[in-house]
Formats: structure tokens, sequence, C-alpha cells
């Protein structure tokens, strides 16, 4: 069960919450209107509701842009081919575990029940909050029943891809935002031109 709400005012994502919501979800701009979300105000309304903020990265340019963890997210993903590859070349995404957010908290059964594809381990017990291994429950069982049940391993040739685009990273996003910038200054001064959203 999907919701959609007007983002721009965090009181939407409040009042459309109910029992059976279980994330919060946005993007760090979004489209079409670059919208950047109170993240922080997300964060407070999703977590007062026992619920992680998920924030979609893609456009933060593999963090160099935004980094949606610092102001309240709990889990970041992001699609690796647009930023971090930056060439097209290999298909990828990340994500990315704060560590925070509380699975255990009584809304998560999957975390915090046996797991019979695993000889019944409880992800909550053995990598929960107050665990040896630090609060990675989530990360590790997106990593373990994502590889075993979806395959979504990278290729090491993929890998070696987007490593060398991640060298240019920085250089490549300096290079987007001033040209963003001076083709929107020279559209502001285009009288056919209504508006710019830059």
């Amino acid at each position: 069960n999907v919701k959609f709400v007007e983002g721009d005012d965090p009181e939407n994502f409040r009042q459309a919450i109910d029992e059976k919501t279980k994330a919060l979800y946005v993007e760090t701009i979004g489209n079409p209107q670059f919208n950047i979300p109170d993240f922080a105000a997300l964060a407070h309304i999703a977590h007062e509701n026992g619920i992680p903020l998920i924030v979609d990265n893609t456009f933060g340019a593999g963090g160099y842009l935004a980094r949606p963890i610092e102001h309240g997210a709990d889990i970041v993903v992001e699609s690796a081919t647009k930023w971090i590859g930056g060439h097209g070349t290999s298909i990828g995404g990340v994500i990315v575990d704060s560590g925070k957010f509380d699975w255990g908290n009584g809304k998560f059964p999957l975390f915090t029940e046996p797991s019979p594809g695993y000889h019944g381990l409880n992800f909550q017990e053995v990598f929960g909050k107050g665990s040896q291994f630090g609060n990675i429950a989530f990360i590790i069982r997106a990593r373990v029943e994502g590889l075993r049940d979806l395959g979504a391993a990278l290729s090491p040739f993929n890998a070696f891809l987007l490593l060398q685009g991640l060298e240019t990273l920085s250089l490549r996003v300096e290079r987007h935002i001033n040209n963003a910038l001076e083709l929107a200054k020279w559209l502001e001064q285009q009288e056919p031109v209504a508006w710019v959203n830059y």
C-alpha cells in the first residue's frame, strides 16, 4: 500500500501515516521541480511513528551534493550508474544504513522473528541495537537475503568501472554545477523564456 503526498509540507506526511505505514520515502532533490524536502522534520515525524526515513539520494551525486544521513535519514539509496559511474557503462545501486534506526521496535517482524532461510537466525538479536556488531540488522538482512533471493551482486568489472567513475566524481559534479549555473543565467536574460527553475 503506497500513498503519495504533496511533499513540500512535512505535515502532509504525518497525516498520511497509519498503522500500515512502514517508512517515509523521499528524494533528495525532487523531480521535476527540484524541491528539497525538510529532512529533519520528516525524520522527526517518521521516528515519532516508529518508522524509518528512507531517502533516494540519486540526485545528491553520490553524497557530493547532499548527505541525508547527516540530516536524520535512516537509510539512503541511490543509483550508482548516474553519478558514481557517470558514464552509463555499468548498472548498479547503493544502500547506506545509518545504523541508527531500531528495527526491533515491534513494527518489523521480519527482523525480530526467526528467519527460516537462515536456520532460525533472528537478525535483531544478532545484528540489532546493542549487539556486538553494532546496529547493522537492516543492511545485513538486505545483503544476505537480497543476494540469495534476487542475485543482487555487482560483477567485478562493473565494480571496477564504478570505481573509475568515482575518481572523477568531484570534478564532474563541479562542472555540472558551473555549466547549469551559466545556462540558467543565460536563460534568465532571454525574453521568450517565461521562467527558469534553478
